[in-house]
């Protein structure tokens, strides 16, 4: 899911691809951002892109 989040996909294509449900997506990136300590998407996508590097 973080992968698609940094392909910069809205929260529906995300759910398409992965075959589950909008709300879920928002679930799980809303728990990404409680565990990064991040509070909106494109802190979650900087600090995804640091973590990789």
């Amino acid at each position: 899911m973080a992968v698609l989040t940094v392909e910069d996909l809205k929260l529906s294509a995300i759910a398409r691809r992965l075959r589950v449900k909008p709300r879920t997506v928002r679930f799980h990136l809303q728990s990404a951002y409680r565990k990064l300590g991040v509070h909106d998407r494109t802190m979650l996508v900087r600090t995804i892109l640091r973590l990789a590097e």
